[in-house]
């Protein structure tokens, strides 16, 4: 680890920023790493709303997949229990068999 020293770069914007009277520079670094940050969390935030966007759109068509096999099987279920015969269950008795 190094120290700093009055011939390093970094080190003379921080001697300028406790020089100045009007604390502009200092100001004007919070305000520069504040919108840094702003910037950053609004850019997380996107990804983050994109990435739940995703998740709720693969979750609805789970569900459409899972409702629609749910509901075949159901009418498939009505078929297998319909008690109406596909042949008519009246027999004629006034019709001679031939």
């Amino acid at each position: 680890m190094t120290q700093k020293t009055n011939n390093d770069e970094d080190f003379h914007p921080a001697i300028d920023a406790s020089n100045d009277p009007t604390r502009n520079l200092i100001m004007n670094s919070l305000n520069t790493g504040f919108v840094e940050v702003c910037h950053t969390t609004i850019d997380a935030s996107t990804i983050i709303r994109e990435l739940i966007e995703t998740i709720i759109d693969h979750e609805r068509k789970q569900i459409q997949l899972a409702f629609s096999t749910l509901t075949e099987t159901i009418e498939i279920l009505n078929e297998a229990m319909d008690p109406t015969p596909s042949t008519p269950s009246t027999i004629d008795l006034c019709t001679p068999c031939r």
